[in-house]
């Protein structure tokens, strides 16, 4: 089956998800992390990133980071960051939150407004949004509503508090940015076999939630592999665990902490988010 074949699956809910471990898969438009309360300045540093929604992306530039490399096993989100991207260097403001549905979600995806974003997009991208919007009859809420996109409505607050790219005046920053950066390099693979693809080392690595989709003794030796491609003193963002004093992922990367080499960080905005880190 081809891609297109598997959106269109997405698309009419057809699909056996499986929690974002398929090539192509339902996307995060937005993170659901509190970002904005651990990523560190970045000036001048090369980062190493989960692709997802892209927001770790778009706030790493903002802090300051001069290269920022992506892998997923979810193809589609190149396509999101793509359009993303295009969208905040050619929309202004209002135009891009109306579009990714930040004021109003019965508004996402506004066919008008792709219109005059899509002579931006590389070919690829025009590819997919072309065949979802002749899926949808140009109707953007249908698309939201699809299994293509995972649905965030009720945490819209959360996602502005989040993400300094969303404050109106990083916004401009980041605009101006953008044009500066070289093309995104983006690695379709999963989290395990990504030692056996990298080339280079970096000061930071962002890896989200992935713990919560791995068998936690084998996600550590992917961890320890992972070390390999960190700069003297580099970190590596390894964990995030939502409600930590309720889970037992909380609870078994705690033991980690006898190490010197590992520490965490209690969230300021999401108060029982936690997040762990490895210093080399």
């Amino acid at each position: 089956m081809n891609n297109l074949e598997i959106v269109k699956d997405l698309y009419y809910k057809k699909s056996n998800l499986t929690n974002g471990f398929k090539p192509i898969d339902t996307t995060y438009l937005f993170t659901t992390e509190d970002i904005k309360s651990y990523m560190p300045n970045l000036e001048g540093k090369k980062v190493l990133s989960v692709a997802s929604s892209g927001d770790q992306y778009f706030n790493a530039l903002l802090r300051g980071a001069k290269k920022v490399d992506l892998f997923d096993i979810n193809y589609f989100t190149k396509c999101i960051i793509s359009s993303k991207k295009c969208g905040i260097e050619h929309l202004n403001y209002e135009t891009f939150c109306t579009f990714f549905g930040l004021y109003d979600i019965y508004k996402i995806f506004d066919y008008s407004i792709y219109q005059n974003l899509r002579q931006y997009l590389d070919e690829e991208s025009i590819t997919y949004w072309d065949h979802i919007y002749t899926l949808s009859k140009n109707d953007g809420y249908s698309i939201y509503d699809s299994e293509l996109i995972y649905p965030f409505h009720n945490m819209k607050k959360h996602i502005f508090n989040a993400n300094s790219y969303l404050c109106e005046e990083d916004y401009w920053k980041l605009k101006k940015i953008l044009p500066t950066i070289s093309n995104i390099t983006f690695y379709h693979t999963d989290i395990k076999d990504l030692p056996s693809i990298l080339k280079e080392k970096y000061t930071a690595m962002f890896f989200s939630n992935i713990n919560t989709y791995q068998e936690q003794i084998s996600y550590l030796k992917i961890i320890k592999e992972m070390m390999n491609f960190l700069e003297k003193d580099g970190k590596m963002y390894f964990a995030y665990v939502y409600n930590s004093h309720l889970s037992g992922q909380g609870t078994f990367f705690d033991t980690l902490l006898q190490n010197a080499h590992y520490s965490s960080q209690l969230l300021s905005f999401n108060t029982k988010d936690k997040v762990y880190i490895y210093t080399k």
